[in-house]
């Protein structure tokens, strides 16, 4: 038997190569072709799956910011740190080693979306009824966003007591303290929607 190898490309994550086979009694040869980098990135998707069913901690550098938060490598694979509040992404630092978890693994769409560790726990802490104290941090059109402890929940106007007001701004000033309701719990992409309560 005779074999041949034959690098086909290179990429800067690993190549491609060729082995081909011949068998002196055989007129056609067989060809195998396989790729290292996706066995490695094969090999990558199953660790951070592990990791999530095990709920365990992982750590990853920040190598850019994002309009949604910022991405690091986990494992090899690009993951996105999500926030929902501009404040939060703004302290995000380029170079900055994060605790996090993974919240969601999606190999097919190359998707792996993680979020703070102490946003993670704070999720977990937290149930639809639940009546929550906290301190307004920005104020949009739409609704305020509540600093409730390592999370900023949203009060959408919507959900308000006052359905007369224009804008959120006629009754709320940031840094003012309020108690709500959580009305809604996302801990899959870390959103908790607040409605009011009477004092």
């Amino acid at each position: 038997m005779i074999v041949h190898t034959k690098i086909l490309d290179v990429r800067g994550h690993g190549f491609s190569v060729r082995i081909s086979w011949f068998l002196c009694s055989q007129e056609h040869p067989a060809t195998v072709s396989f790729s290292i980098r996706k066995l490695e990135l094969r090999i990558a998707w199953e660790r951070v799956r592990q990791l999530q069913a095990e709920d365990v901690t992982v750590y990853g550098k920040i190598f850019k910011k994002t309009s949604r938060g910022a991405l690091v490598k986990i494992e090899g694979l690009r993951g996105v740190i999500l926030t929902h509040v501009d404040k939060h992404r703004e302290e995000l630092v380029v170079g900055e080693e994060l605790p996090l978890k993974i919240i969601e693994v999606i190999e097919e769409y190359n998707r792996l979306v993680l979020l703070h560790r102490s946003v993670s726990i704070r999720l977990r802490q937290l149930q639809v009824g639940q009546v929550v104290s906290g301190t307004i941090r920005s104020i949009k059109d739409y609704g305020v966003f509540v600093d409730i402890g390592d999370l900023y929940a949203l009060l959408p106007t919507s959900k308000m007591f006052h359905p007369s007001v224009d804008h959120p701004n006629q009754i709320f000033k940031i840094n003012d303290h309020l108690k709500a309701i959580i009305a809604e719990l996302d801990r899959k992409n870390g959103r908790v929607v607040l409605e009011s309560c009477e004092n």
